[in-house]
Protein backbone atom coordinates (compact mmCIF):
# COMPACT_ATOMS: atom_id res chain seq x y z
CA UNK A 1 0.00 0.00 0.00
CA UNK A 2 2.82 2.66 0.61
CA UNK A 3 4.79 1.75 -3.04
CA UNK A 4 1.31 2.76 -4.27
CA UNK A 5 0.67 5.81 -2.71
CA UNK A 6 4.43 6.71 -2.96
CA UNK A 7 3.78 6.00 -7.00
CA UNK A 8 0.75 7.68 -7.19
CA UNK A 9 2.02 10.96 -5.53
CA UNK A 10 5.06 11.29 -8.14
CA UNK A 11 2.53 10.72 -10.96
CA UNK A 12 0.45 13.24 -9.32
CA UNK A 13 3.65 15.43 -9.37
CA UNK A 14 4.28 14.54 -13.22
CA UNK A 15 1.17 15.36 -14.24
CA UNK A 16 1.25 18.87 -12.07
CA UNK A 17 4.32 19.47 -13.59
CA UNK A 18 2.68 18.66 -17.45
CA UNK A 19 0.01 21.03 -16.29
CA UNK A 20 1.88 24.01 -15.90
CA UNK A 21 4.30 23.32 -18.66
CA UNK A 22 1.08 23.22 -21.08
CA UNK A 23 -0.63 26.34 -19.18
CA UNK A 24 2.73 28.53 -20.25
CA UNK A 25 2.83 26.42 -24.06
CA UNK A 26 -0.95 27.69 -24.35
CA UNK A 27 -0.32 31.68 -23.37
CA UNK A 28 -1.99 34.15 -25.44
CA UNK A 29 -0.33 35.36 -28.53
CA UNK A 30 -0.59 37.59 -31.23
CA UNK A 31 -2.52 37.11 -34.69
CA UNK A 32 -0.76 39.07 -37.30
CA UNK A 33 -2.38 37.21 -40.95
CA UNK A 34 -4.74 40.45 -40.75
CA UNK A 35 -1.86 43.25 -39.57
CA UNK A 36 -2.28 46.67 -42.24
CA UNK A 37 1.64 48.06 -42.19
CA UNK A 38 1.37 51.30 -40.50
CA UNK A 39 3.38 53.00 -37.65
CA UNK A 40 0.82 52.66 -34.41
CA UNK A 41 1.48 54.15 -31.04
CA UNK A 42 -0.58 53.93 -27.56
CA UNK A 43 -0.11 55.73 -24.62
CA UNK A 44 -1.64 55.52 -20.87
CA UNK A 45 -3.30 58.43 -19.74
CA UNK A 46 -1.57 61.14 -17.79
CA UNK A 47 -1.49 61.33 -14.68
CA UNK A 48 -0.04 63.87 -12.16
CA UNK A 49 0.20 67.60 -11.90
CA UNK A 50 -0.73 69.74 -14.64
CA UNK A 51 2.66 70.37 -17.11
CA UNK A 52 4.60 67.28 -15.04
CA UNK A 53 2.20 64.12 -16.04
CA UNK A 54 3.48 60.90 -16.44
CA UNK A 55 2.75 58.47 -18.78
CA UNK A 56 3.85 55.38 -20.67
CA UNK A 57 4.00 55.46 -24.46
CA UNK A 58 4.02 52.26 -27.08
CA UNK A 59 5.28 53.17 -30.70
CA UNK A 60 5.41 50.60 -33.29
CA UNK A 61 5.64 49.69 -36.64
CA UNK A 62 4.87 47.34 -39.08
CA UNK A 63 6.62 45.97 -42.35
CA UNK A 64 4.92 43.37 -43.93
CA UNK A 65 2.97 42.21 -40.80
CA UNK A 66 6.34 42.41 -38.73
CA UNK A 67 7.34 44.60 -36.07
CA UNK A 68 9.79 46.92 -37.17
CA UNK A 69 12.74 47.11 -34.29
CA UNK A 70 14.29 50.00 -35.58
CA UNK A 71 11.10 51.93 -34.67
CA UNK A 72 9.94 50.26 -31.70
CA UNK A 73 9.58 52.31 -29.02
CA UNK A 74 8.21 51.38 -25.24
CA UNK A 75 9.42 54.41 -22.44
CA UNK A 76 7.92 56.57 -20.26
CA UNK A 77 7.40 60.41 -20.36
CA UNK A 78 7.02 63.70 -17.92
CA UNK A 79 5.07 66.22 -19.63
CA UNK A 80 6.62 66.03 -23.37
CA UNK A 81 10.31 65.24 -21.87
CA UNK A 82 10.84 61.26 -22.36
CA UNK A 83 12.17 59.42 -19.11
CA UNK A 84 15.57 58.23 -20.26
CA UNK A 85 19.24 57.39 -19.00
CA UNK A 86 20.29 61.01 -18.67
CA UNK A 87 16.99 61.87 -16.44
CA UNK A 88 18.84 60.14 -13.69
CA UNK A 89 21.66 62.94 -13.24
CA UNK A 90 18.53 65.22 -12.10
CA UNK A 91 16.25 63.30 -9.56
CA UNK A 92 17.09 63.06 -5.84
CA UNK A 93 19.81 59.87 -4.94
CA UNK A 94 16.86 58.25 -2.96
CA UNK A 95 14.77 57.64 -6.06
CA UNK A 96 17.31 56.61 -8.63
CA UNK A 97 17.10 52.99 -7.71
CA UNK A 98 13.80 52.82 -8.53
CA UNK A 99 13.81 54.78 -11.30
CA UNK A 100 16.61 53.01 -12.57
CA UNK A 101 14.79 49.71 -12.23
CA UNK A 102 11.66 51.34 -14.11
CA UNK A 103 14.40 52.04 -17.37
CA UNK A 104 15.48 48.44 -16.55
CA UNK A 105 12.14 46.74 -16.81
CA UNK A 106 11.44 48.77 -20.12
CA UNK A 107 14.80 48.15 -21.68
CA UNK A 108 14.30 44.33 -21.03
CA UNK A 109 11.08 44.25 -22.80
CA UNK A 110 12.19 45.87 -25.46
CA UNK A 111 14.94 43.71 -25.94
CA UNK A 112 12.70 40.67 -25.79
CA UNK A 113 10.59 41.93 -28.65
CA UNK A 114 13.99 42.07 -30.74
CA UNK A 115 14.04 38.25 -30.81
CA UNK A 116 10.50 36.99 -30.06
CA UNK A 117 8.36 39.87 -32.13
CA UNK A 118 5.27 39.52 -29.77
CA UNK A 119 4.47 41.09 -26.63
CA UNK A 120 2.11 38.28 -25.60
CA UNK A 121 4.66 35.70 -25.70
CA UNK A 122 7.09 37.99 -23.55
CA UNK A 123 7.06 37.07 -19.82
CA UNK A 124 7.12 39.57 -16.94
CA UNK A 125 11.04 41.12 -15.95
CA UNK A 126 12.11 38.43 -13.39
CA UNK A 127 13.28 41.46 -11.33
CA UNK A 128 10.16 43.53 -11.44
CA UNK A 129 9.08 44.84 -8.13
CA UNK A 130 5.13 44.44 -8.70
CA UNK A 131 3.10 43.79 -11.95
CA UNK A 132 2.41 47.37 -13.17
CA UNK A 133 5.32 48.17 -16.44
CA UNK A 134 4.04 44.43 -17.46
CA UNK A 135 0.30 44.95 -17.61
CA UNK A 136 0.80 48.40 -18.85
CA UNK A 137 3.40 47.08 -22.00
CA UNK A 138 0.51 44.04 -22.51
CA UNK A 139 -2.30 46.64 -22.59
CA UNK A 140 -0.73 49.02 -25.12
CA UNK A 141 0.30 46.15 -27.21
CA UNK A 142 -2.96 45.03 -27.15
CA UNK A 143 -4.58 48.37 -28.17
CA UNK A 144 -1.66 48.67 -31.13
CA UNK A 145 -2.83 45.51 -32.33
CA UNK A 146 -6.26 46.39 -32.53
CA UNK A 147 -5.40 49.34 -34.31
CA UNK A 148 -3.42 47.24 -37.25
CA UNK A 149 -6.48 44.77 -37.24
CA UNK A 150 -4.69 41.81 -35.72
CA UNK A 151 -5.93 40.26 -32.82
CA UNK A 152 -4.91 38.61 -29.65
CA UNK A 153 -5.83 35.13 -29.52
CA UNK A 154 -6.53 33.95 -25.93
CA UNK A 155 -5.71 30.53 -24.63
CA UNK A 156 -5.56 27.52 -27.52
CA UNK A 157 -2.86 27.36 -29.61
CA UNK A 158 -0.55 30.48 -30.10
CA UNK A 159 0.42 31.13 -33.71
CA UNK A 160 4.44 30.00 -34.24
CA UNK A 161 6.75 32.45 -33.08
CA UNK A 162 10.11 32.25 -34.55
CA UNK A 163 12.71 32.42 -31.69
CA UNK A 164 16.06 32.21 -33.24
CA UNK A 165 17.63 31.98 -29.42
CA UNK A 166 15.77 29.27 -28.49
CA UNK A 167 13.72 27.63 -31.22
CA UNK A 168 10.11 27.35 -30.87
CA UNK A 169 9.74 23.46 -30.29
CA UNK A 170 5.85 23.95 -29.39
CA UNK A 171 4.42 21.98 -26.75
CA UNK A 172 5.83 18.85 -27.79
CA UNK A 173 9.21 18.84 -26.38
CA UNK A 174 6.95 19.95 -22.84
CA UNK A 175 5.37 16.91 -22.71
CA UNK A 176 8.31 14.72 -24.08
CA UNK A 177 10.00 16.13 -21.18
CA UNK A 178 7.42 15.33 -18.49
CA UNK A 179 7.44 11.92 -20.20
CA UNK A 180 10.74 11.26 -20.21
CA UNK A 181 10.51 12.31 -16.35
CA UNK A 182 8.22 10.09 -15.38
CA UNK A 183 10.03 7.25 -17.41
CA UNK A 184 13.05 7.91 -15.50
CA UNK A 185 11.46 7.81 -11.89
CA UNK A 186 9.51 4.70 -12.88
CA UNK A 187 12.86 3.03 -13.85
CA UNK A 188 14.71 4.35 -10.97
CA UNK A 189 12.07 3.43 -8.61
CA UNK A 190 11.97 -0.19 -9.38
CA UNK A 191 15.39 -0.44 -9.28
CA UNK A 192 15.32 0.65 -6.01
CA UNK A 193 12.80 -2.08 -5.25
CA UNK A 194 14.55 -4.74 -7.00
CA UNK A 195 17.41 -3.80 -4.15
Amino acid sequence: MVKATKTFRLFVTVICLMACMTVTAFAASTDTSAIKDDFYFAQTEPAGPEGQESYYKLSVMFTDGKVDMDLFKFNSYVGTQEFTEGFLNYVPEEQKPVLRALLDEMAYYTEQMKTVGDAMQISKYPQAENNDIYTIFQTLWKDIIAQAGGKIVEGGTPAPVSNPKTGDPGIGVYVLLAASTLIAFTVLRKKKLAK
